[in-house]
């Protein structure tokens, strides 16, 4: 976890969401807009300094056998993030 800069915990059914862009200067996302996609958000809780560069926003309920929890809040919830470790980054 302090590896990756995060731990998984829960996600909700595969649906839509949109995806922003946090730091439209990195190289990494350059050039790319606010996106849709169907696919299955995993939400995680963070450790450490990470540095967003997609995220979403998740404002539900989400269980589906793994941790049943409350996710409400205006947090960016991280899609692509690069999180230090050493003298280099994991992404």
């Amino acid at each position: 976890m302090s590896l990756l800069g995060s731990q998984f915990v829960a996600h909700p059914p595969v649906g839509e969401f949109r995806v922003e862009v946090t730091d439209p200067d990195h190289a990494l996302v350059a050039g790319i807009d606010t996106f849709t996609v169907t696919d299955e958000l995993y939400l995680s809780d963070l450790h450490g300094p990470n540095h967003l560069l997609l995220h979403t926003q998740y404002n539900e309920k989400a269980q589906r056998g793994f941790a049943d929890r409350e996710w409400f809040s205006d947090e960016q919830r991280p899609v692509l993030y690069l999180h230090p470790h050493g003298r280099g980054e994991v992404l």
